[in-house]
């Protein structure tokens, strides 16, 4: 559905004219899209620990809204670089720059690591007496 929806927002973009139009900025947007994906994928790890502990779908789902929420705030405040949550939106251009350094890479690494690694000791040791 995603793949879709940027290959026709492309070919609007291409019918309408926009300006600068080239095969460059859409390989450069079709790369930032990537690795906005793959760091948001990256950032599920803890959503799946709460689906687990939880044993439903409130719990993550509250859990996203809540890091949702909270990202927009810290990026607004300016410390978007340290809230993982906020590190792919940061990433994509919303503030006009998609630089990130390399503490928020770390900062997203462990925070995957920690979701997963909950997760699977969640699932090794749940139900167990």
């Amino acid at each position: 559905m995603v793949k879709a929806g940027v290959t026709v927002g492309f070919f609007i973009g291409w019918i309408v004219g926009l300006p600068q139009w080239s095969s460059a900025i859409v390989m450069q947007s079709l790369y930032v899209i990537l690795i906005v994906t793959m760091l948001t994928i990256v950032l599920s790890t803890p959503v799946a620990f709460f689906a687990s502990y939880s044993r439903g779908y409130l719990a993550p789902v509250g859990f996203v809204i809540i890091t949702l929420i909270s990202s927009q705030i810290v990026a607004a405040v300016g410390h978007g670089e340290y809230f993982p949550w906020a590190v792919p939106a940061l990433y994509s251009g919303l503030t006009g720059e998609n630089i990130i350094s390399w503490s928020s890479l770390i900062i997203i690494c462990i925070t995957s690591l920690l979701g997963f690694l909950s997760t699977l000791y969640w699932w090794l040791f749940a139900d167990q007496h």
